[in-house]
C-alpha cells in the first residue's frame, strides 16, 4: 500500500471516528484527574505508547489493558491533540498486552510525577505519545495524552518497567525495545 493510499485510509478512519463520537452522544472528558482515578476507574482503564519521534523503520505501538477489555487504537483518538493518528498506530505494528488493576495502579505510581508538567503543546524533543483513557460511565470517558520528550524519556520507561517487574516478561520486553529505539543512548 502505498503512503498516499495510506494516509487516505487514516484520514477516512479518522473522520468515521468522530463521527461515531459525535452521533452516539459519546463523551472524553480530557483531565490530568485520569492519572488518579477512582478504585473503580481502574476496571475500565487502558494505555498506549506511541512512538512520534524520527524513523527509518516501524516501531510497534503497545496498548495495555485490562484482560477482557475490549479496546482498539481507536479508544484513544478523542484524547489526542487534533484527534491525531499516528502512523505506528496503523497496520501490524500494534502490541497489545493485558493487565491486572493492581499493575496499572503501579505504573500511574511510578510515572505520574514525570508527567505532571507535560501540560504543553508538543515539540521537537518529543518522542512518545503516552495516552491514558478509562471509561467513567457509560459513553463517558476521560484521559489524556502526554508526551514523553528526550529530557525525561529515558528516566520514564526505567520507571515504566520498574514498576511492572512481576509482570508478563513480553510486556516488559516490548516496552524496554521501545525504549531503546525512542531513546538509543
Amino acid at each position: 500500500m502505498s503512503t498516499e493510499d495510506r494516509f487516505s485510509n487514516l484520514c477516512k478512519e479518522l473522520n468515521s471516528l468522530k463521527s461515531h463520537v459525535m452521533s452516539h452522544g459519546i463523551k472524553y472528558e480530557i483531565s490530568d484527574q485520569i492519572l488518579d482515578p477512582a478504585e473503580k476507574g481502574f476496571d475500565q482503564i487502558r494505555m498506549k505508547l506511541t512512538y512520534i519521534g524520527p524513523q527509518t523503520k516501524p516501531i510497534p505501538t503497545v496498548i495495555l489493558r485490562i484482560q477482557d477489555l475490549n479496546v482498539g487504537k481507536e479508544s484513544f483518538y478523542p484524547v489526542q491533540r487534533d484527534y491525531k493518528i499516528y502512523g505506528n498506530d496503523t497496520g501490524p505494528y500494534v502490541n497489545v498486552f493485558n493487565l491486572s488493576p493492581t499493575e496499572f495502579k503501579k505504573i500511574l505510581t511510578a510515572v505520574k510525577p514525570l508527567l505532571k508538567n507535560s501540560n504543553r503543546e508538543n515539540t521537537d524533543s518529543d518522542r512518545v505519545s503516552f495516552s491514558v483513557v478509562s471509561q467513567t460511565a457509560p459513553g463517558n470517558f476521560m484521559g489524556k495524552e502526554y508526551f514523553i520528550s528526550t529530557e525525561f524519556g529515558a528516566n520514564f520507561y526505567q520507571k515504566l518497567v520498574e514498576s511492572l517487574k512481576d509482570s508478563d516478561l513480553d510486556v516488559q520486553k516490548a516496552i524496554s525495545a521501545q525504549s531503546l529505539n525512542a531513546f538509543p543512548n
